[in-house]
């Protein structure tokens, strides 16, 4: 491949532990796996939760929040706000490859940043549901320490669900915090392992990709 800058972020390290095949694709020949309806409600809400914390970011912590994380909310909204952006978050350069770090938020403890991140699913999370954004914290965690930031052991997870519908047409939701330890190491071997993806040959399709087999079905046919 070509010394262009390569630019990876923790989404696209997600879909390498998904399938290498799906990401050597997105990143090699940039094809990207197709995309079907996207509910513009998850986007809604997020731009909502923002502005929500950046609302008590001089104040101290959400309600929702208080007694559940360590630390306060990262004071400085302009910095915060360019970090969110994936154009312009909080990066690291290895050799051609360029990792970037959109964060939600950040908390800080004692002078060490902790990764904070929203998530809204439609019904309460399963005891699991962190682990399916282990990868992500880990990410968040290894730019901060590399652009000279100390950061905590830990990171939060902050998940928002609808619980009742109110009488005024409003929803309510609940939220859970989930505490998870940072592993610094995953985040270095998922680095090395994607400069090994994209320099090496078209990896063969993971056994339960949907998309390549749905590929392979579809060539079969024709």
């Amino acid at each position: 491949m070509s010394e262009e800058q390569i630019r990876l972020s923790a989404s696209s390290l997600g879909l390498m532990l998904d399938c290498e095949r799906c990401f050597w694709l997105k990143i090699v020949k940039k094809v990207d796996r197709p995309n079907g309806p996207f509910p513009s409600l998850p986007g809604g809400i997020d731009a909502v939760m923002k502005k929500h914390f950046d609302a008590y970011r001089s104040k101290g912590l959400p309600p929702e929040l208080v007694g559940k994380v360590d630390g306060k909310l990262f004071d400085d909204i302009e910095l915060i706000d360019k970090w969110r952006n994936w154009r312009t978050g909080l990066s690291v350069v290895d050799n051609n490859i360029k990792l970037v770090a959109a964060f939600d938020d950040l908390l800080v403890n004692d002078g060490k940043f902790i990764p904070f991140d929203v998530k809204t699913k439609g019904w309460k999370p399963k005891v699991d549901a962190k682990d399916h954004y282990q990868h992500q914290m880990d990410i968040y965690a290894y730019v901060l320490l590399r652009n000279g930031y100390e950061i905590s052991d830990h990171a939060y997870l902050a998940f928002y669900y609808p619980d009742i519908a109110n009488g005024d047409g409003s929803i309510q939701f609940m939220t859970d915090v989930v505490k998870v330890d940072i592993k610094l190491d995953h985040a270095v071997q998922m680095l090395k392992d994607a400069a090994k993806v994209i320099e090496g040959r078209e990896p063969k399709a993971a056994d339960k990709c949907e998309f390549c087999g749905w590929n392979t079905a579809l060539n079969k046919c024709q």
